[in-house]
């Protein structure tokens, strides 16, 4: 198996992995509209809340996402999406929320050379299967 083989095939359990909590009604935290639908596309049934493209402002943000005991966040890759998404850890960590960012962190370390945002992953899977 090639090295673009393990990281697609690392890139996919790492989505069934969100797929997984989705199922179990953890919410996914994301950035906009387009990104909720590329993660529809690829399988993700449960709730899906926008940051960035709520009427609300950040903190509101927070307090509705605060009921929840768990969420995963999958923001950007680039600089703004990354400096929300330790912001969102941050202050969720605070409202004692469990952030999770580790689904986030691994598929930005596997594919941030090519895609720079969730709604582009969708694309990327479809690119490189064979």
């Amino acid at each position: 198996m090639s090295a673009e083989e393990r990281r697609l095939e690392a890139v996919r359990g790492l989505l069934e992995k969100a797929v997984s909590y989705s199922r179990r009604g953890v919410p996914v935290i994301v950035e906009g509209p387009n990104d909720v639908k590329t993660l529809r596309a690829l399988g993700i049934t449960g709730p899906v809340f926008c940051a960035k493209s709520r009427r609300l402002g950040l903190v509101d943000f927070l307090d509705s996402v605060a009921t929840r005991s768990e969420v995963i966040i999958l923001t950007d890759f680039d600089k703004e999406g990354r400096a929300l998404a330790w912001r969102l850890r941050r202050d969720l960590s605070h409202m004692r929320v469990k952030a999770n960012t580790e689904i986030w962190k691994q598929l930005k370390a596997l594919v941030r050379s090519e895609i720079v945002g969730i709604e582009n992953l969708g694309k990327y899977l479809d690119r490189h299967s064979v």
